[in-house]
């Protein structure tokens, strides 16, 4: 198609993927910008879209629109007294980043071409408002650089990411304070029965002595008595 034929080889971020301009009076678009390329969405597939609303009722009937499309994502559009504003976003790009995209691309537009776009042919402004939708849409590929909003609840997820590792962490010297008291108390019982076992080996040796002791003395007095007697009968 003519649309592909001005579209640069190369691929860009995820989130904003098309941005296009087209004329109301006769519906003829007059820019446009694939920012991603790729065999999931080919140019083709957006700029067909593209086409496709220009020739929708939904355009004499809403000047500011959002519609869910299966294969491509999110198409959003604002519409003045003479031109149509489109974008098409990834499903979960914010709809307010996306106005807020389409208000200033509108303003920056208008302000370099405003005084051709009631006169050139379709197409005819692609390349030259090549780089300003390339910058548009590169400046709007991350959300929290441009919406205040999402970039505070960008801080909030990483502060809430940085408290849960630190829960984690806590959780874990927890975990290897009870493995060493567990250790310590392990050892205190293996030393209190080695302490306890000490004792009775200590007691039997005692009593295996004192027993081989007294019966040594009976020996004794009985070899003293065998002898005595033995001297005396004699």
């Amino acid at each position: 198609s003519d649309m592909s034929r001005n579209q640069p080889a190369g691929a860009g971020g995820s989130n904003v993927r098309f941005l296009g301009v087209a004329r109301l009076q006769d519906r003829v678009g007059i820019a446009w910008y694939t920012a991603v390329v790729s065999r999931e969405l080919p140019s083709e597939l957006l700029e067909s879209k593209f086409k496709r609303l220009m020739s929708s009722d939904k355009l004499s009937e809403y000047d500011r629109l959002t519609v869910a499309d299966r294969e491509v994502g999110s198409i959003h559009f604002v519409a003045d007294q003479v031109c149509l504003y489109l974008t098409i976003c990834s499903p979960q790009y914010p709809q307010r980043a996306a106005f807020q995209l389409l208000a200033e691309f509108r303003d920056v537009f208008s302000e370099q071409f405003g005084a051709d776009v009631r006169h050139v042919k379709e197409g005819e402004l692609v390349k030259p408002s090549r780089t300003l939708l390339s910058q548009v849409c590169a400046r709007y590929e991350q959300v929290a650089n441009v919406d205040e909003i999402e970039h505070v609840k960008l801080q909030v997820d990483e502060v809430k990411g940085v408290m849960e590792r630190n829960v984690q962490q806590a959780l874990s010297n927890q975990e290897n304070l009870d493995t060493l008291i567990d250790k310590t108390d392990v050892m205190r019982n293996e030393a209190s029965n080695f302490q306890k076992t000490s004792v009775e080996v200590k007691n039997k040796y005692w009593w295996q002595n004192t027993t081989y002791t007294v019966l040594i003395g009976v020996g004794l007095v009985v070899l003293i008595v065998v002898i005595v007697l033995a001297v005396i009968l004699s």
